[in-house]
């Protein structure tokens, strides 16, 4: 009997490596459904090997269901305590949930089991970045690179982490301990360019810019960034020859319009310089859509140009549309539009304000907004990117931000994510809280759903009529909890009785 017992765990482990091997070739091939059902077979014949539960909770993981794939690595760890690659999948489990406290909590449990591990530190910086600890961020990345100095991936994190703080020397250094390590990444020598170039070595930043394009001959974006340092310098016909060679691969490249025409008009060739600031402003002359080009400053340099040639009457008409600019005023005009749901007139101010201001986190932020309430959503999401990269701390933006991929659908372990850092920034906010218990609701997370409902009612969130039409909350109309909770903070419903329990 013992014989044959060993004899089926023999044929089991053979089945378990061929099903093993198939499941990640299906993992591999995105295909989730088959993944699942294999991966599913080969955990009920090798349930005591880490590895298939490992391989069925990234087919999970694969179908969007953290649950199940929590309790599959949760598995693996149980069996397998010292196995560093299952406390890294359940940190990566807590980052796609918007927990990246949980993330760094086992993230720092793996760097215990393994202290030479590069991939754990990789995680404990990843989670650092996004908690906005830079200092801890590049703490981790350090002794990644005690261990390993030459960890290229290392190296740009940490360049990047000190850009961020302002450390330029630092960024620079590591940028070029990088550059020197994979010397034939372009992308590499142009973040050194870059960094010279916020350091006004410019010098240095055209030799890093050059190699980037040396590399890429044919890219338009390196030959702008050439041109780009050379217009800096002031070697303006060299700056010239590299934007018309960016123009000549890339027609519509608006940026190379305009330095094209900025570059003319320094050099006294005003005709050419309208033509330029004219290809700038092609794609909307009368400045209605300041994401298609350089609006102001473009019709500035055309009115330049025209100024220089005595074409006074059609300078000033430049000069005059730019008068009509003044940010305050088009944001202001904007906001009342807004205020009135004439959302595309107030689009084409807010945008026009930004032409001005374009750094200014408020005017990004009620852009995105905007556009959101016309549903014109990757627009929206671009635009409140930007908000928060000019201002981190921007709760609006992160909350506009999460509303906005929460209406994509496909996008809400994103929007939880933006909603937790909402609430990071201002713990009472109610909306925020509302938010969270929207994206549980449509899960079927019930429990969850129902506390940060509660958590919103009870900071603030008002509005039954609001929820009750919400079709987030479909699931749970009927539900006692949801209809007691809602009872309890706002009142019984018009015309109707709080619901017993069964």
């Amino acid at each position: 009997m013992k014989q044959a017992d060993t004899q089926q765990q023999r044929e089991n482990m053979r089945n378990g490596q061929i099903l093993w091997q198939l499941t990640w070739d299906l993992i591999k091939e995105r295909q989730w459904e088959k993944a699942l059902l294999v991966g599913k077979h080969l955990v009920s014949i090798t349930p005591d090997v880490p590895v298939a539960h490992v391989a069925l909770g990234m087919a999970w993981m694969g179908a969007n269901d953290l649950e199940n794939a929590e309790k599959c690595f949760r598995k693996a760890l149980e069996l397998d305590g010292e196995e560093v690659q299952n406390f890294l999948l359940i940190a990566h489990i807590c980052a796609c949930r918007g927990d990246f406290e949980g993330q760094l909590e086992w993230a720092t449990k793996a760097t215990k089991i393994r202290p030479k591990e590069a991939d754990a530190y990789f995680a404990v910086a990843d989670a650092n970045l996004r908690l906005g600890r830079l200092n801890d961020a590049a703490k981790a990345l350090l002794k990644i690179m005690r261990v390993s100095p030459e960890n290229v991936r290392a190296c740009r994190m940490l360049g990047k982490v000190y850009l961020d703080q302002q450390k330029l020397d630092d960024a620079r250094d590591q940028y070029w301990a990088a550059v020197k390590l994979t010397p034939d990444d372009a992308s590499l020598w142009a973040d050194l360019g870059h960094t010279m170039s916020r350091m006004k070595d410019h010098e240095n930043a055209l030799g890093a810019f050059r190699k980037a394009l040396e590399l890429e001959p044919n890219n338009p974006l390196r030959l702008y960034h050439v041109g780009d340092v050379l217009l800096a310098m002031r070697r303006l016909e060299e700056a010239v020859g590299y934007f018309v060679k960016a123009l000549q691969l890339d027609p519509d490249y608006t940026m190379a319009h305009y330095n094209l025409g900025l570059a003319l008009g320094m050099l006294g060739k005003y005709k050419e310089s309208a033509e330029a600031s004219k290809a700038a402003l092609r794609h909307d002359p009368e400045m209605k859509w300041a994401r298609t080009n350089l609006g102001l400053s473009a019709t500035n340099n055309l009115g330049l140009a025209y100024m220089n040639q005595s074409l006074f009457k059609e300078a000033e008409s430049c000069f005059q549309r730019n008068l009509k600019l003044l940010a305050s005023t088009c944001f202001n005009l904007g906001l009342t539009l807004r205020k009135q749901n004439r959302f595309e007139e107030a689009v084409t101010h807010f945008e026009r304000a930004l032409e001005l201001e374009p750094e200014d986190p408020e005017f990004l932020d009620l852009l995105g907004e905007t556009l959101s309430r016309l549903n014109r959503l990757d627009e929206a999401r671009e635009v409140l990117q930007r908000a928060i990269a000019v201002d981190a701390g921007y709760k609006y933006a992160h909350y506009d931000l999460a509303v906005v991929l929460a209406k994509m659908r496909t996008e809400n372990d994103r929007a939880l994510e933006q909603y937790r850092r909402v609430i990071q920034l201002d713990k009472d906010h109610a909306h925020a809280h509302y938010g969270i218990a929207c994206i549980y609701a449509l899960k079927g997370r019930k429990k969850s759903a129902l506390k940060y409902l509660e958590e919103s009612l009870r900071k603030g969130f008002k509005g039954r009529e609001h929820i009750e039409k919400d079709p987030d909350w479909d699931r749970l109309r009927d539900d006692a909890s949801f209809n007691r909770i809602l009872d309890q903070y706002l009142g019984p419903a018009a015309g109707g009785e709080a619901k017993d329990e069964d």
